[in-house]
């Protein structure tokens, strides 16, 4: 806008001056310098002279970036169902940016909790007849070669329990790894797939793209001239034009 209204003035001090010489008129000299006119006196301040450290600055274009950015993509292969962000939208750690078809993940934890149930029953029947017979193995009525037998069905049952729970356990992790989640608080700077589009695990797609703000690194290229000026630990005063603020570091 600054430069808009400086060309805009040129232009009219141009204009003017032009139409001036066309008519041939003379532009009137201000008052203070009109012909017979006295000039008021000026007040002057006066200070002595002294020593002191001039401080000089150098002056450079930059380009500033997040420390901390993020590209996400699907945990699972999967059809993108939802994307709850676009381009520019603030988000917070942990929130579900979007969201990939998870209607055949929810069948798979249905069937690993029936599986987990079928196997955990199959445990509790296998410890309950050990502990039906063991009285009578200790009187002799059951011979020592059955209760090892059903000792060992009753090992393998309770594994295969603990195996049906690890299914159930993977199975609802991957149901919850259907959303999107964002790493940390920040902006999403880039969104690369649309609703409907496949996201796979592998190759690995990028869904979109999230920076954290709230620190920033600025690489600049100092003059060679320059250098003999700078210092380790000397202040930085970044100022960022679009919008109109300035960081120190």
């Amino acid at each position: 806008r600054l430069a808009v209204r400086l060309f805009g003035t040129m232009f009219l001090v141009a204009a003017v001056g032009g139409a001036c010489r066309a008519s041939g008129e003379r532009a009137a000299l201000p008052g203070a310098v009109r012909e017979g006119a006295v000039a008021a006196p000026e007040r002057v301040r006066t200070v002595m002279a002294q020593r002191g450290r001039v401080v000089g600055e150098v002056h450079t274009m930059g380009t500033a970036t997040a420390v901390r950015a993020a590209t996400l993509g699907p945990q699972i292969t999967g059809r993108i169902m939802a994307l709850s962000v676009r381009e520019g939208d603030v988000v917070r750690a942990g929130q579900i940016l979007a969201k990939i078809d998870a209607a055949s993940i929810a069948l798979g934890v249905q069937r690993a909790r029936a599986g987990a149930q079928a196997a955990q029953v199959q445990a509790d029947q296998a410890q309950t007849e050990v502990q039906r017979l063991e009285p009578l193995a200790a009187r002799g009525t059951v011979p020592q070669q059955r209760m090892d037998q059903l000792a060992a069905q009753r090992t393998a049952a309770a594994a295969g329990a603990v195996a049906a729970h690890s299914v159930v356990a993977e199975a609802q992790q991957a149901l919850r790894n259907t959303g999107l989640r964002a790493p940390c608080d920040g902006v999403v700077s880039a969104v690369v797939m649309e609703v409907g589009e496949t996201a796979t695990l592998m190759p690995p797609s990028v869904i979109l793209r999230v920076v954290d703000l709230s620190e920033l690194e600025v690489r600049a290229q100092v003059p060679e001239g320059e250098l003999a000026s700078l210092a380790a630990g000397a202040p930085v005063h970044a100022r960022f034009s679009a919008l109109d603020r300035v960081a120190d570091g």
